[in-house]
C-alpha cells in the first residue's frame, strides 16, 4: 500500500505510516474489513490532499489511541514509540488542514422558532408573558437538542395553532375600541314597548294616561357620559329615567319640550325605561321621541403597555396613515430582527387603511397589522439571506443576523433594544463590542434560557418528568423529590455560568444547591426548609453533575441502577465518545438475562453478557465509568449493599487505558484528567445548540480552536461562549452552490 505523490509528509504516510495500519488496524479496518464503519482501503494512491480532505478520519484514530481503546486488548499492541510516530503524523496533519484557512463554516438550514423561543420572542416584542406556544405541538429533537433546523418541521396542525395563537395576541396587546364611532341614535315611540293599558300612539305620539312604563334596549360603545334627551307634553306630570331598573333622573313635564339631562353609563347593551310616576284622573303624559347621544367625555382608560408599546400615541385623523407607517416600521423592525422593506411596511399600512375606511378604528387596523407579522415567515422563521454567490462560497452573517444568533443562543429569545443599535450602526462584529455583548447577556436574567433549554438538554435531565421509579422499591420518591432534583442542577449550572467559573466544575465540584428534603436524600445534615442554599461537599462523595440525584436518575431503570446507562451517558454526554450501536443480533442485556438466564449479581451478569466479543468492544469502555457510580441507587440515593440482595457494592473499575478506581470520588479524580477530553465536547455540544445545526466532520478543526482558545483564556464559562460567538461557525455561512 502506497501513496502517490505529494509532500514529504504523504510520503511519509506511505512509508511508515500505512505498515503500522496494516500491521495493527488492517484485520478490522483493511481490505474488504469496515468495522465501525470505517476503513483505510480508501487511502490506498491517495495524494496530500485527499489525506487531508479526510482529517477526521485522522483525528478520530487519534482519539482512539490516545484513550487506548484501539487495537482492542486481545489484538497485538503497537510499541510506545509507533504510537508516537504515527500521532506526530496526525498532528502534523491537523496543523496543516488548519494552516489552509478555508474553513468550511457550515450552512444553517432556515428554521423556525421552536415552543421556547416563541414565548421568549413573543414577551419581549409584546411585552406580554401569554406562553401561546404552550398549545403548539412538541418540537422534534435532533443532535440532543430542540433547536436544530433540519428537524424543525411545519405540519398543518401547528400552521393552524400559529393562525390561533395570532388571533388571541393581536385581541390581547391592543386595545381596538378607544375611539368609539356612536353620536347620536333617536328612539321612535314605535319602538318604546310594552305600551301600558290606557296608553295609545296617537299622530305619532305616546300617549300614556296610566301608571305604567315603556322601554327600549341600547348599544352603548364604551363607558362614558351620555346625554339623553325626551321630547314630552303635560301639565304636572312626572316621567322618570331609569337604566337597567335604577332611576337616574325625573323629569317635571310643564308644557312642550325637549327635557334633556347626562350622566355616566357603562360600555354595552342595557334597558332604557320612561315610567309615568303620577298618574291621575285627566292627567296624562305624550312622548314624541327619546334620543340618546354620545359618548361626549369617554373615561380614560387604562391602556396596557403592551397597547403603548405599539401605538405610542393616539393618532390624528389627518395623519393616521403616516402614525401607522411609523408604528408598524418600529414593530416590524424588532419582529422581523432586521429592518423592514418598503414593500412590507406598505402592505401592513393597507390594513390599517383599509379598517378606518371601513369605519372601524385605527386600533382595530392595527390588530390585523399585528396578526399578519406573527403569521409572517420572517417571524416565524429565523431567516439568514446569502449574498447571491453562485459558488457557494463562505460569506460573514450581517450584523442583523449576528444580533439574533447571539439573542437566541443566549436568552432563546429575540434581540434587545442594545443588540439592535448595535446591528443598525455596523459595529456588532467588532471583536470588543462582541466581547462586551457576551459578557452583558450571560448575566442578565433572560441567560437563564440557557439552563432551561442547553443545561437540562445537554445532561438529558429534562426526561426526568418523564421517569418513574418503582414505588416498591423507592417509597420515598415523589413529585416534591423529583423538582428538587431539578432544582438542584439547574442552580448549579446557572452558579457555573453567572460566577464564570472552570469547566471543570462540571466535573468535580466542592459545592452544590439543596433544600432540606434533597439534603435528608443525600444524607447531609444541617440544612432546614424548602428554600434552596449553597452547601459544601466537601467530605461527601458529591459534587459535579456527575452525582447529581438528576443525572443519576434519568440513567437507571425503574427497579435498579444501570452501569450501562450510566457509562454510556459518561461516555456520550461528558466525552463526546459515544458508543457505536450493538451489532445486528446481539442482544441486550435484558434479553440476554432471559434466554441464557445470567444470574448473580449486575457485575457478574455484565462480565457474562460481554463475553461475546461483539459486546465486549462497548461494554470495556462504558461499563468501569458505570460501576463506579454503583454507591448511588436508582434515585441518587447512597447505599454501600446491593439493592435486596445484601451483597456489598462494588464500585471498582479499570478504564481500557488502564487506570483504575474505586468509588464516585476516584472516578472523578480519573475523569478529572481527561478535562481536555471534556472541554472539547462540550464546545462541540454548545456549538451544535448555538447554531442551530449537527456538527460535521469539517467542523473538527474549528471546535479544536475553540478549545484551545478556551484554554488560553482561563478556562471559564464565559471564555468557551466567546470562543463559540467570534468562531467560523458561529460568524459566517456556506452559501448555497446555485446550478
Amino acid at each position: 500500500m502506497v501513496l502517490a505523490g505529494g509532500s514529504a509528509q504523504a510520503a511519509d504516510f506511505g512509508r511508515e505510516m500505512v505498515p503500522l495500519l496494516d500491521k495493527y488496524c488492517g484485520s478490522c479496518h483493511g481490505g474488504d474489513q469496515k468495522k465501525g464503519d470505517l476503513s483505510f482501503e480508501a487511502f490506498r494512491g491517495a495524494d496530500e490532499t485527499a489525506l487531508l480532505k479526510n482529517i477526521h478520519v485522522w483525528q478520530t484514530v487519534a482519539e482512539r489511541l490516545e484513550a487506548r481503546e484501539m487495537p482492542p486488548e486481545e489484538k497485538p499492541q503497537p510499541t510506545a514509540a509507533e504510537v508516537q510516530s504515527l500521532m506526530a503524523w496526525i498532528d502534523w496533519a491537523q496543523s496543516r488542514a488548519a494552516a489552509d484557512g478555508k474553513r468550511d463554516p457550515g450552512r444553517v438550514t432556515i428554521r423556525r422558532l421552536n415552543r421556547a423561543e416563541y414565548n421568549n420572542t413573543i414577551r419581549d416584542l409584546l411585552g406580554v408573558d401569554l406562553k401561546p406556544a404552550n398549545q403548539f405541538p412538541s418540537d422534534d429533537v435532533g443532535y440532543g437538542f430542540d433547536n436544530i433546523g433540519d428537524v424543525l418541521s411545519m405540519p398543518p396542525l401547528l400552521v393552524e395553532r400559529y393562525l390561533a395563537a395570532a388571533d388571541r395576541i393581536a385581541e390581547k396587546v391592543i386595545v381596538a375600541d378607544i375611539d368609539p364611532k356612536f353620536r347620536g341614535d333617536t328612539i321612535e315611540v314605535e319602538k318604546l314597548a310594552p305600551t301600558p293599558a290606557g296608553s295609545a300612539i296617537k299622530n305619532g305620539k305616546l300617549v300614556m294616561s296610566a301608571a305604567g312604563s315603556v322601554r327600549a334596549h341600547h348599544e352603548f360603545p364604551t363607558q362614558a357620559e351620555y346625554m339623553f334627551k325626551v321630547k314630552a307634553a303635560g301639565r304636572g306630570a312626572r316621567l322618570v329615567l331609569k337604566v337597567d331598573g335604577q332611576e337616574k333622573k325625573t323629569i317635571e313635564v310643564r308644557g312642550s319640550s325637549v327635557y334633556t339631562t347626562k350622566f355616566a353609563v357603562d360600555g354595552g347593551r342595557h334597558r332604557i325605561e320612561l315610567a309615568f310616576a303620577n298618574p291621575a284622573p285627566k292627567r296624562q303624559v305624550s312622548i314624541d321621541f327619546l334620543r340618546i347621544e354620545g359618548p361626549l367625555r369617554v373615561k380614560a382608560r387604562a391602556l396596557p403597555d403592551s397597547h403603548t408599546r405599539i401605538i405610542p400615541r393616539h393618532p390624528g385623523a389627518e395623519t393616521y396613515r403616516d402614525d401607522a407607517r411609523e408604528f408598524l416600521a418600529t414593530l416590524a423592525t424588532r419582529a422581523y430582527r432586521r429592518p423592514v422593506a418598503r414593500p412590507e411596511l406598505d402592505r401592513l399600512v393597507t390594513f390599517v387603511e383599509q379598517a378606518v375606511e371601513e369605519g372601524d378604528t385605527f386600533e382595530r387596523g392595527m390588530q390585523v397589522a399585528l396578526r399578519a407579522i406573527l403569521v409572517s415567515p420572517h417571524f416565524v422563521f429565523r431567516v439568514e439571506l446569502d449574498p447571491g454567490d453562485p459558488a457557494g462560497e463562505a460569506h460573514p452573517i450581517n450584523d442583523w443576523e449576528l444580533a439574533s444568533r447571539l439573542s437566541y443562543f443566549l436568552w432563546s429569545g429575540m434581540p434587545d433594544d442594545e443588540l439592535f443599535r448595535q446591528a443598525a450602526d455596523g459595529s456588532l462584529h467588532q471583536p470588543e463590542v462582541l466581547g462586551a455583548q457576551v459578557k452583558r447577556m450571560l448575566q442578565d436574567r433572560k441567560a437563564h434560557a440557557l439552563v432551561e433549554n442547553f443545561a437540562t438538554q445537554w445532561l438529558q435531565v429534562r426526561n426526568l418528568s418523564s421517569i418513574r421509579p418503582s414505588r416498591r422499591r423507592f417509597p420515598g420518591f415523589d413529585d416534591n423529590l423529583r423538582a428538587s432534583m431539578m432544582k438542584e442542577t439547574e442552580l448549579f449550572f446557572e452558579a457555573v455560568m453567572r460566577e464564570d467559573l472552570p469547566l471543570g466544575t462540571f466535573l468535580e465540584a466542592d459545592f452544590t444547591y439543596l433544600n432540606e428534603r434533597l439534603a435528608r436524600h443525600y444524607g447531609i445534615d444541617g440544612v432546614e426548609g424548602s428554600e434552596f442554599r449553597r452547601v459544601s461537599t466537601a467530605g461527601t462523595p458529591r459534587g459535579g453533575v456527575l452525582t447529581q440525584a438528576s443525572v443519576l436518575t434519568v440513567t437507571s431503570n425503574p427497579t435498579r441502577t444501570s452501569p450501562v446507562k450510566r457509562g454510556k451517558w459518561v461516555l456520550e454526554q461528558l466525552f463526546g465518545t459515544p458508543p457505536p450501536p450493538p451489532p445486528p443480533g446481539v442482544p441486550d442485556l435484558i434479553e440476554d438475562t432471559k434466554k441464557k438466564q445470567l444470574a448473580g449479581t449486575m457485575r457478574q451478569q455484565l462480565e457474562q453478557h460481554r463475553a461475546d466479543p461483539n459486546c465486549a468492544v462497548c461494554h470495556r469502555k462504558m461499563d468501569p465509568l458505570g460501576f463506579g457510580l454503583e454507591n448511588f441507587d436508582a434515585v441518587g440515593g447512597w447505599r454501600t449493599e446491593e439493592d435486596e440482595s445484601g451483597t456489598p457494592v462494588d464500585s471498582s473499575g479499570v478504564l481500557p487505558n488502564g487506570q483504575s478506581f474505586r468509588g464516585p470520588t476516584e472516578l472523578k479524580a480519573v475523569l478529572k484528567t481527561k478535562e481536555a477530553a471534556f472541554r472539547r465536547s462540550f464546545a462541540q455540544k454548545m456549538l451544535t445548540y448555538a447554531t442551530g445545526r449537527g456538527t460535521e466532520p469539517f467542523d473538527r478543526a474549528a471546535i479544536d480552536d475553540i478549545a484551545d482558545r478556551t484554554l488560553e483564556a482561563g478556562d471559564s464559562f464565559s471564555s468557551l461562549v466567546l470562543a463559540i460567538v467570534t468562531s467560523d461557525p458561529f460568524l459566517k455561512r456556506r452559501g448555497e452552490v446555485t446550478p
